[in-house]
This record gives C-alpha cells, sequence and structure tokens, in this order.
C-alpha cells in the first residue's frame, strides 16, 4: 500500500520506485476538484491518475471544503474513470486488499 498525502506530483525516483512495485492500493490527496490548479496538493484528477500509474487500486482522501460535494465527486469519477478501480474514501471505511475495491464498497453500502 502507498499513501500519498501532501503531494503535488511524486519526484521520478518515487514514481519510479512505486511504479516497479506496484502497490495493490494507493491512498492519495485529492484536495481540491478536478478544475483546480494548486501548487501543494493534487486535485482529484491528478490525484486519481497518480493513483492509477502506480498501484491497482485508488482510494481519494484527504479532501478541502473547497471541493466538490461528495456526490458530485462519485458522479465525475464515475464519468471521467468508468471501471477504474478508483473511490473516494470516507469515514468508517473497512477495505480488504484481498477483495477488489468495489466489493469493499458494496460492502459498506449495505451497512
Amino acid at each position: 500500500m502507498a499513501i500519498l498525502w501532501d503531494t503535488k506530483g511524486l519526484p521520478s525516483e518515487t514514481l519510479y520506485f512505486l511504479q516497479a512495485q506496484r502497490p495493490k492500493l494507493a491512498i492519495v490527496d485529492a484536495t481540491y476538484p478536478p478544475n483546480k490548479e494548486a501548487q501543494n496538493h493534487n486535485n482529484v484528477l491528478e490525484a486519481a491518475n497518480l493513483g492509477l500509474a502506480v498501484a491497482e487500486e485508488v482510494y481519494l482522501t484527504h479532501f478541502s471544503h473547497q471541493n466538490w460535494p461528495p456526490l458530485l465527486l462519485e458522479e465525475y469519477l464515475s464519468s471521467r474513470f468508468g471501471n477504474d478501480p478508483v473511490a473516494l474514501a470516507f469515514d468508517g471505511l473497512e477495505h480488504q486488499l484481498s477483495h477488489p475495491l468495489r466489493l469493499s464498497l458494496e460492502m459498506a453500502k449495505a451497512i
């Protein structure tokens, strides 16, 4: 698992290392909405692309109050990434790395 908080992209060495290791899950800060550029944190689009570049599955987290509401973000991710394993993290979420991300989300919705 790779935890990528307080990032804006990754240094080349780190990116290559993670791509070679290919962790099961990347948890990436998605502080800002997809269209906002910032110097010190990823927006949702940057975070999702970074996570997919280094890991099999991606949870987006570390949202600011300037970001879109969660339902709008979920719609955006669904339309932009289709079946790619990218999802919003939320308080209380539990994910078994041995299960596909989609299964963990379905289990969380059933609770």
